[in-house]
């Protein structure tokens, strides 16, 4: 399997399939720009540098991971009292671009970027909500939003990492921070869905084709490195074979932000990055309230040297308390998960 560069995105754009959790394999629509819209507020400036609670000055930075949603689902897929219009990805995407501007990072890294024809590709209908952001891989089903403002990209590509029936990648660019000049290599990748041995098998021989990608790109492991994506692997699981993404990325020296934050800034303590547009309330599934299991597919993970400031399962702009328990306040939920951010601090040095 090769790496593809910025120049070849459009070939690799046209060969991909639906790499969401849909069990189609149509190939996804290469959608025309979107005519441009103006956002709703102006965007938050980037993050800047400050210093560090230890000895060594750095400079910070927010990143996200985020799954969209794929287009091709309809309410019923989940539960009958799931709305199709709350689904319609027309409807959702303003409240996506809401949410990310609300929790302000500057890279992201999106998932499930896929759609069968006619309808368009997600991140063409997102892009024009969020100015601020230079978008990478439009075309792959794993794109990355930069702020523009923060970062340069010095380069990109993608891997085809498939190991089923379900077209699976991961992309990455370089980035140089504009302000400290330092370099960081960021990844983005959605492994394959589905709680079935087979499955997790799949899914292990793709996170090693991540660890040799990475290995291959940063030599020696001299640079910053971030991880992005949905594993499809719970944080909480024991089970060796399902447990295989994780045991790899840990064994290359990445480690899950979630563990190493010295702050869950989380608006929901125990918010699930796994929603599923409702939760269990009172022994019965409610619509639109909040999983607090704390049920996590997302992950940020980071190469020793940086230091996690705060992590968090971001619920939206607000919440609501209904009897106690926790309602998204902004809707339609914008997609089946939330996005999980982290504020990194790396070293100057």
């Amino acid at each position: 399997m090769s790496s593809l560069g910025r120049r070849d995105l459009m070939l690799a754009g046209l060969a991909l399939g639906l790499a969401g959790c849909s069990a189609s394999t149509a190939a996804p629509l290469v959608s025309p720009p979107a005519s441009p819209v103006p956002p709703e507020p102006s965007d938050p400036p980037a993050s800047t540098p400050t210093a560090s609670t230890t000895p060594h000055p750095g400079w910070t930075a927010r990143v996200m991971t985020y799954n969209m949603l794929t287009p091709n689902l309809g309410g019923a897929h989940f539960r009958a009292a799931v709305k199709d219009s709350d689904v319609r990805l027309s409807n959702r995407v303003p409240v996506m671009a809401r949410w990310i501007r609300g929790a302000n990072p500057d890279i992201v890294g999106l998932q499930e970027n896929e759609a069968n024809p006619p309808r368009r590709l997600p991140v063409g209908v997102l892009a024009p909500l969020l100015p601020a952001y230079e978008v990478i891989h439009p075309r792959l089903n794993v794109p990355l939003l930069v702020r523009k403002k923060a970062f340069d990209v010095l380069a990109d590509g993608s891997l085809d990492i498939t190991q089923g029936h379900l077209p699976r990648h991961v992309g990455w660019c370089r980035l140089r921070h504009l302000r400290s000049g330092h370099v960081v290599l960021v990844a983005n990748t959605h492994l394959d869905p589905f709680q079935k041995a087979y499955k997790a098998s799949e899914r292990a021989a793709e996170a090693r084709e991540i660890v040799a990608l990475l290995e291959k790109l940063n030599p020696g492991g001299t640079l910053p490195t971030i991880l992005l994506g949905d594993l499809n692997v719970r944080a909480t699981e024991t089970r060796e074979k399902f447990a295989a993404p994780l045991v790899s990325f840990a064994g290359a020296g990445l480690r899950d932000s979630a563990t190493l934050a010295a702050e869950d800034i989380s608006k929901v303590p125990g918010a699930a990055s796994l929603n599923s547009f409702g939760a269990e309330v009172g022994g019965r599934w409610t619509y639109r309230a909040i999983r607090t299991d704390g049920y996590r597919y997302d992950y940020i993970f980071v190469s020793p040297g940086i230091d996690v400031r705060t992590w968090q399962v971001v619920t939206g702009p607000g919440v609501r308390m209904i009897d106690g328990h926790p309602f998204f306040a902004d809707g339609p939920v914008p997609s089946d998960h939330c996005p999980v951010q982290a504020e990194l601090l790396f070293p100057d040095a």
